[in-house]
């Protein structure tokens, strides 16, 4: 140690790559942690989160997304789920103010928000109709993006934006705690999920993210097999 002292008195630079290096592994390690704080170990910010699962297809070793008519199959046919809901993630490019901004994005099924049991701070959340993009695109906001672009105005409800070339009408703003999904880039808008009306040919696309509530009752080896059940009938 008294070695080891010395020289480190005598060698300033060495002594600041040291401690330098220190920092950012510190930094590094902290940084990690909080990530997998946010994404692992903290509990989700829902009511009843013990009750939210995520539900994965699996092909040999490997887990992959849902494809759009299993997820209405698993919908429809399971025993086990209050609801069942998909999303997928993105980006846009939110224009008509200052400058472009790109923006997070997730695509997700109407029912997403009452399957999570959360409402928003103004406005309203997805409907059933919503889903249809012919008659009319609508869209979310997280706090964050209203207060940053749109000055916390709850006038922005029933306005238009411009999303991609798009345009949109704001229907709802979240609250500020509220985050799905939850990631290290947070959500800044969502639009509702629109699936084909000819489900026929996407058996194979596994590009849908599901989620479910567990009913009350039941456990979640249940709802395995009661989703392994729908999926052996499915392969046959």
């Amino acid at each position: 140690y008294p070695f080891w002292g010395s020289r480190l008195i005598e060698a300033p630079s060495f002594t600041a790559i040291a401690v330098i290096t220190l920092a950012l592994g510190i930094g590094a390690n902290t940084a990690i942690f909080s990530v997998l704080y946010a994404v692992l170990l903290r509990p989700l910010p829902y009511p009843d989160s013990d009750r939210v699962v995520r539900i994965d297809e699996t092909e040999g070793r490997g887990s992959m997304g849902v494809s759009p008519p299993n997820f209405v199959d698993f919908q429809q046919q399971n025993q086990s789920f209050e609801n069942i809901a998909a999303y997928s993630g993105g980006s846009f490019i939110l224009t008509g103010g200052s400058q472009p901004l790109r923006i997070q994005s997730a695509t997700v099924s109407p029912n997403l928000f009452s399957l999570l049991k959360v409402n928003p701070l103004i406005g309203r959340t997805f409907s059933a109709t919503d889903e249809n993009e012919s008659q009319n695109r609508v869209a979310i906001l997280a706090h964050g993006l209203w207060q940053q672009r749109f000055g916390g105005d709850e006038k922005v409800v029933g306005t238009q934006i411009d999303l991609d070339g798009d345009t949109y009408t704001v229907i709802g703003v979240m609250s500020p705690d509220f985050e799905f999904p939850i990631q290290t880039d947070p959500v800044e808008v969502w639009v509702p999920l629109s699936l084909p009306a000819d489900l026929s040919t996407l058996r194979g696309a596994h590009y849908l993210d599901v989620v479910g509530r567990l009913k009350p009752d039941v456990s979640l080896a249940a709802a395995h097999k009661d989703l392994e059940v729908i999926a052996s009938r499915l392969a046959q």
